[in-house]
């Protein structure tokens, strides 16, 4: 062993690649069934956990009226509270939505018909994007977790104080 041997280059160390989602999931909650949930609590009884899924579920068949009936009716059971206020934001934010696809289809339409065809895949996707956020929110709720969609839950805390 020469001793006078100078060391061997280490590499130099490289950033981590930067992820754009990072972002935007930095404050979502992590570890539940579904994306954007939390960890499930096994404390929350099971009754609890089937009225958050009703909450989302009967949304199919009543639309908001479901979750604002849960929303109201209980008052003592903050669990379902919290999945009836993410569900109403939905609806809510939906109607927001839907309403500005209905005024890009009028605005489109009078320029030319046949971008009403664009307008329409633009709605079936956003019906395809809430199905799969009902459909979260539902195994979510089911399971225990809180469930917090993104643009979904920043209406929730906003209006509802979740």
């Amino acid at each position: 062993m020469d001793e006078n041997k100078p060391p061997e280059p280490q590499p130099s160390p490289q950033a981590a690649p930067s992820n754009p989602m990072a972002t935007l999931t930095a404050d979502a909650p992590t570890g539940g069934p579904v994306p954007f949930a939390g960890p499930a609590d096994s404390a929350i009884p099971q009754e609890h956990r089937t009225q958050a899924l009703l909450s989302w579920v009967l949304m199919f068949v009543v639309g908001f009226l479901s979750p604002l009936i849960f929303y109201f009716i209980s008052t003592d059971k903050p669990f379902v509270k919290y999945h009836a206020a993410v569900g109403l934001s939905a609806c809510i934010t939906s109607l927001v939505v839907v309403i500005g696809i209905v005024i890009l289809g009028v605005i489109l339409g009078l320029i030319s018909p046949s971008l009403l065809m664009l307008v329409g895949l633009l709605y079936m996707a956003f019906g395809l994007a809430m199905l799969a956020v009902v459909i979260m929110g539902a195994i979510a709720g089911n399971s225990g977790s809180k469930y917090e969609p993104p643009l979904v839950g920043a209406v929730a805390k906003a209006i509802f104080k979740v």
